[in-house]
Order: structure tokens, then C-alpha cells, then sequence
């Protein structure tokens, strides 16, 4: 996606919320072509105003039974409280310590994508689970509908 976006002069930069060396460490096994910046502390994630629903009982029923195969890696959806673990065992990763404490730290922040303009203002945003509600987690937006909002905003070159 990086190398089309590119080409309509639009850059990327992923935000991750883990350390710089837990980043490395994964990203060395799962290469990305997009920058990376690191947000252990999650201050980027809050500044953007991403989302993180209130943990209880109802919030939980609910993911039980929503069922997501947002990679489409799995052969079939399966309930949102186990996508997790699912994934990681066909990824075969398997999770460190640190990932542990940044999931407890994160969790269940919601993934956001955001389009900011050459005067650094926000001009597009995609929160996960906005539009589909919980069948919506870990979607993230194609690059068709990344295409049509920069075009929309005439972001792109």
C-alpha cells in the first residue's frame, strides 16, 4: 500500500505502542515497508484521541460473540476474545514478556488511521469498529478507501 500511496505523494508512519527494542526485535521477523515510530507511553495514540472502551462484563459477552478473521489468515472468523491467541499460533509467535505488559498497558485501544496535511492538520480519520461496531476490529481501511479520502480532501499529488 506504502508504494501507491507514495506515487500520489502521500507518506505513511506507522505507530506502534511498544519500546524501540521490542519493535526491532518483531519487526526483524515481520518486515514492514512502512516507518515505524515507537509510543511505549502512548502519548501519540491519546493525542489523536484513539478510543480505549471501558472493560467489563458486557464489553466482554460482546466480543465473545462477535466473530472476525480481520487478516483473513484464519480459515474461518472466530470470536473476538480469541483472535489473539489464534493468530499468534499461525504466525507461530510466540509472546515475550514485554508483549505481555503492553497488552495489559494498551488494551483495547482502538487502531486508528489518520490523514494530516502538509500544515500538519488532521483532514481524514479511520477509528477501528467506528462504522462496523465490534465486527470491525483489527479492519483496516483499503487502499481504495485510503485513495478516495485523499482524493476527496486533494490530498494527493
Amino acid at each position: 500500500m506504502r508504494e501507491e500511496l507514495l506515487a500520489r505523494g502521500i507518506e505513511t508512519l506507522a505507530v506502534v505502542a511498544t519500546d524501540v527494542e521490542n519493535a526491532r526485535l518483531y519487526f526483524r521477523y515481520r518486515p514492514t515497508r512502512v516507518p515505524i515510530a515507537s509510543d511505549p507511553d502512548l502519548i501519540i495514540h491519546r493525542s489523536y484521541g484513539l478510543p480505549r472502551p471501558r472493560i467489563d462484563g458486557e464489553l466482554m459477552n460482546k466480543l465473545a460473540e462477535t466473530y472476525i478473521n480481520p487478516t483473513g489468515e484464519l480459515p474461518a472468523p472466530v470470536p473476538a476474545t480469541k483472535i489473539g491467541d489464534m493468530l499468534d499460533r499461525v504466525q507461530n509467535y510466540h509472546r515475550t514478556s514485554t508483549d505481555s505488559r503492553d497488552l495489559e498497558k494498551q488494551w483495547p485501544m482502538l487502531r486508528g488511521q489518520f490523514l494530516v496535511d502538509g500544515d500538519h492538520l488532521v483532514r481524514w480519520v479511520n477509528i477501528e469498529c467506528s462504522k462496523e461496531g465490534l465486527s470491525g476490529i483489527g479492519r483496516f481501511p483499503t487502499i481504495d478507501e485510503i485513495v478516495a479520502a485523499t482524493c476527496e480532501l486533494n490530498l494527493s499529488s
